[in-house]
């Protein structure tokens, strides 16, 4: 027996990952008298999804914050967060910006991202594999294009920042691959 949220993944992610109608997905879930039956989406190498897979993507995704935070750091002690009120590259030494940047609370309004970058980075790195897997390209393409579209004009601002965004989505499509190569596909 089959939990219902496995039932509600299924049914999402069938909608989701294969683009197709309620009427498609049915032939993805299996239903008898009420009670849902492996596969559960055929498409889907992960047959059984265990814990471990969400740890690799918890971990990656700290290690792709720690290494934005030294970047992020770097920049601040170029001046790229100054404003009239305060310096920071002034304040902080390199270890203390990145400290900050990576904490991400209670400094500045130009410095904290409140791990919202994290969280949408987790996901990502969640979902990319499964979508590299089943070859859904243009998924992962639009969803980038948004991305990139809506940060367009940041690269005049500041070249830097916007460097860091491409890097940024850079590395969580490198280890997208290097999940899906490691966990999914084995």
């Amino acid at each position: 027996m089959v939990k219902l949220k496995t039932i509600i993944f299924s049914c999402v992610s069938g909608f989701l990952l294969t683009g197709c109608s309620w009427n498609r997905i049915k032939k993805y879930v299996w239903i008898n008298n009420g009670v849902a039956e492996e596969p559960i989406i055929k498409d889907l190498i992960i047959k059984n999804f265990n814990f471990s897979y969400l740890v690799i993507v918890l971990i990656l995704s700290l290690i792709i914050r720690a290494i934005m935070s030294v970047l992020k750091g770097l920049a601040i002690m170029q001046g790229e967060a100054d404003d009239e009120g305060f310096k920071f590259s002034k304040e902080w030494n390199l270890e203390q910006a990145i400290r900050r940047v990576f904490r991400g609370f209670n400094t500045s309004a130009k410095v904290d991202d409140y791990w919202l970058t994290f969280f949408l980075g987790s996901v990502e790195l969640f979902s990319y594999p499964i979508l590299i897997n089943i070859q859904k390209w243009e998924f992962l393409g639009a969803w980038i294009g948004i991305k990139v579209a809506s940060t367009w004009g940041t690269w005049q601002k500041s070249r830097t920042a916007y460097t860091r965004f491409l890097c940024g989505n850079l590395l969580v499509i490198i280890a997208s691959f290097f999940i899906n190569h490691l966990v999914i596909m084995h």
